[in-house]
């Protein structure tokens, strides 16, 4: 299966947490280069990256801005990366409400969209016991 990436970010309020209190910055830059270095390593084309990039940061950027839109200590944001079989998955997972429609949504509505056109498969699904997993797969060659 080769290597695998997964970075967590956690933003608990430490008062009422056992979990490291940490900003949760998920498009920040080192996170996004550590994982673009990863597909790198895996032969990914600059075209590929980029689009992996954009993909990765719409898909975290929904985390941020849906997940936890109601509660005030947002909990964690996880990304993993691994190849397989000639395609770089990539996982986005939160512990949020999950995903359901808002009236008072603050996005375009274009996201889930252009993150469908920039990979070869994308899946949302319910992450158990709450949020959301988004897998998505990128072929590694044309």
């Amino acid at each position: 299966m080769g290597r695998s990436y997964r970075r967590t970010r956690r933003n608990r309020d430490p008062a009422t947490s056992r979990e490291k209190s940490r900003p949760s910055r998920p498009g920040s830059p080192e996170s996004a280069a550590t994982f673009l270095a990863f597909a790198a390593a895996h032969n990914a084309s600059a075209t590929l990256r980029d689009d992996i990039a954009i993909a990765v940061s719409e898909a975290c950027a929904n985390v941020v801005m849906h997940a936890y839109a109601s509660d005030p200590h947002p909990g964690s944001l996880t990304v993993e990366g691994y190849q397989s079989n000639g395609h770089l998955i990539v996982i986005v997972i939160d512990e949020g409400s999950g995903l359901v429609a808002r009236s008072d949504s603050p996005g375009t509505g274009l996201g889930l969209s252009l993150m469908q056109r920039l990979t070869q498969r994308l899946e949302i699904t319910d992450h158990s016991p709450a949020g959301t997993r988004v897998l998505m797969r990128f072929a590694l060659t044309a």
